[in-house]
């Protein structure tokens, strides 16, 4: 008998395996879900997506052990050929194709055109086929940005000693006033969606001095825009024996440093065509994403203010400095910074 003993390994490789280094020349193997075909006669171009992308695989006619009217798209295959190089082809590399083993046939045509870089459609009609809109790889991108971002948040508080926990979501009451609540019976007795996991992080904070949370919260806030707070993930931390606010602002500033640099390296593939290294970001099959820089300024209450005054003078300012006793700067912070 033989007894299971980790992940299986996979004769089939992924887009970042046939990007490795050595593998150009070799005989591989891939599956995936047909994307586009682009039939030139002798020679048809086949476009497989993979999670990581998409793979540009070669038909000849004669050559490939299979009849290309036999194929349309959204089919998922498994496909076997020798990994060549192309500048011209996405990510640099192309399969020549020597056999084709169809693992499962679309019975109709799919009703969008899900290989075109930008869905042309309405917003209902995304909605209405959502698991066939998402595999347009620019509104898949969507999910794989959210990844990287709650994944760097996960990793930066854990390497600053952070617990992970997870709180109820069904509550009694909210818990932070101002805002609505989605009101539910439960079993008979009134509850609530919780609007934030608030009390039950300054809870933890007593147990573990530092605590954080990444997990749906409801708002009921009527609105009438396309986006808006009913329902959200939220990324909540809560850390004890802090000096100041300083000390919250500098943990956030770092978490977007860490967010933003782990996008830029984990989210990007690169790749070498004649010399010249290029860079492919896999999550929109575009060039590489544009990110932001993040700085926490170095400035307290009093040089902040002083700095949006100039600006612009009208607009109201509410700060606190690194001494909140401090009576003099904020005398001269409420007097609109004019000493």
């Amino acid at each position: 008998m033989e007894f299971m003993t980790g992940v299986k390994e996979k004769e089939t490789l992924e887009l970042s395996e046939l990007l490795e280094e050595g593998r150009l020349g070799e005989e591989v193997k891939v599956n995936g879900a047909v994307h586009t075909i682009r039939d030139m006669g002798t020679v048809a171009f086949v476009i497989l997506r993979k999670r990581e992308g998409l793979v540009q695989c070669v038909y000849e006619e004669g050559v490939t052990k299979f009849n290309l009217k036999d194929l349309r798209e959204a089919a998922t295959v498994e496909v076997t050929g020798k990994l060549t190089e192309s500048e011209k082809a996405p990510n640099g590399i192309e399969i020549r194709l020597s056999e084709i083993k169809v693992l499962s046939m679309p019975k109709d045509s799919l009703p969008l055109a899900v290989s075109k870089w930008k869905l042309n459609t309405s917003l209902e009609a995304k909605l209405n086929y959502r698991s066939i809109s998402l595999r347009n790889v620019r509104e898949r991108a969507k999910f794989k940005i959210q990844e990287g971002i709650v994944r760097g948040f996960r990793e930066f508080l854990y390497k600053e000693g952070f617990t992970e926990i997870h709180t109820p979501k069904i509550g009694a009451k909210g818990a932070e006033g101002g805002s609505n609540l989605f009101r539910l019976d439960y079993f008979h007795r009134p509850a609530v969606l919780e609007q934030s996991p608030q009390l039950y992080k300054q809870m933890m904070v007593g147990v573990f001095d530092r605590v954080f949370e990444t997990g749906p919260v409801f708002r009921a806030e009527k609105h009438n825009t396309k986006r808006h707070l009913n329902e959200y993930t939220s990324l909540d931390f809560e850390m004890g024996y802090i000096d100041s606010f300083e000390d919250i602002m500098a943990m956030e500033t770092g978490f977007l440093q860490y967010a933003m640099e782990l996008l830029k390296k984990e989210y990007t593939l690169r790749w070498v065509t004649n010399g010249r290294e290029a860079l492919h970001s896999f999550v929109r099959e575009r060039p590489d994403l544009i990110l932001m820089d993040i700085k926490m300024p170095e400035m307290d209450g009093l040089e902040a203010s002083r700095a949006i005054r100039d600006i612009d003078p009208e607009i109201p300012i509410i700060a606190l400095t690194a001494n909140a006793f401090d009576s003099d700067k904020q005398k001269a912070i409420d007097a609109g910074c004019n000493d």
